[in-house]
């Protein structure tokens, strides 16, 4: 397979035949393994939740209940997961002196200290297209959250299929950044449980301000320069790649439009966010905060 994959130049665009398959593969496991997440999340949703007697039937509200605060469940586990193996990677094992070529390159030809997992591109490919029906069904399909999921997975799958992308920063995009995403599982959870809040109102306090710490270095401070050196190598990319094949070209753009469309939402948050913490500061309510940074949960899907 490497022999094969080393023979494509820049005339062709998607990785060899094998190497898809084995994509293909990949994402059908994971896809299973979030399914089976999701049904064990529903397990344990409706043991916790149990009243009365057992046999009794469960009325449409119960279920769709069970089904959101299940969703949710499977979200913090596999963002927990994604973010700590990501700033794993992405502090301690990926090096900071990464040659461009090495950025976007072959797989086949990059340097091996900075050859990333394909894992982050595969698996957030199969968890943001598991995302999409199962939102539909929760009724959490606003269209934030949609456009979200969407443009996340239009760049998982060319980040899983294409010979040359930007496979460096998946371990930042696809890994780091849903660290800030458990603490906002977190936050959905106590917003959903009013009970929670008054029964737990520091954990509650806690759990926001910690998301707003998290999304403002990870989602805002960190991301903004990354993307800067990402649109830099991926306009690279369509031009001197296009130069043998137009259709980089067009990838460019194709890679350009769902990144714009995720640091706009970025920003948008932020503003949200910042927003909240100075009513915080200026009226330290917890109705000014929870109108304030909470709102941004509202919006928001994974």
């Amino acid at each position: 397979m490497v022999s094969n994959g080393i023979q494509h130049g820049y005339s062709s665009v998607l990785m060899p035949t094998d190497y898809l398959q084995d994509v293909g593969k990949h994402a059908i496991m994971y896809t299973l393994l979030i399914s089976s997440l999701f049904c064990a999340c529903c397990a344990l949703v409706k043991r916790w939740s149990k009243k009365g007697d057992e046999s009794r039937d469960k009325t449409k509200e119960d279920k769709a209940t069970t089904l959101l605060n299940s969703f949710q469940l499977t979200n913090l586990i596999i963002n927990i997961g994604l973010g700590f193996y990501g700033i794993y990677w992405w502090f301690l094992v990926l090096p900071n002196g990464c040659h461009d070529s090495d950025k976007i390159g072959h797989p086949y030809k990059i340097t091996k200290e900075c050859l990333t997992p394909a894992f982050f591109s595969e698996f957030q490919m199969s968890y943001q297209l598991w995302s999409i029906p199962l939102c539909i069904l929760v009724g959490e399909n606003s269209g934030p959250m949609m456009a979200h999921h969407v443009s996340v997975a239009t760049l998982a799958v060319m980040c899983s299929t294409l010979i040359t992308s930007t496979r460096y920063y998946c371990v930042f995009y696809f890994g780091v950044v849903e660290s800030s995403s458990v603490f906002l599982s977190i936050m959905n959870a106590f917003k959903s449980r009013p009970h929670w809040i008054e029964a737990m109102p520091t954990l509650f306090a806690c759990s926001k301000l910690l998301f707003s710490v998290t999304f403002l270095c990870m989602r805002i401070v960190l991301w903004i320069p990354l993307l800067l050196d990402f649109f830099r190598i991926a306009w690279d990319i369509g031009t001197s790649r296009g130069e043998h094949n137009g259709i980089y070209h067009i990838l460019v753009v194709t890679s350009f439009a769902p990144a714009f469309v995720l640091t706009a939402m970025q920003i948008f948050w932020a503003s949200k966010i910042i927003r909240g913490l100075v009513k915080m500061i200026s009226k330290p309510t917890d109705s000014e905060w929870h109108s304030g940074v909470s709102s941004h949960g509202k919006d928001k899907g994974d």
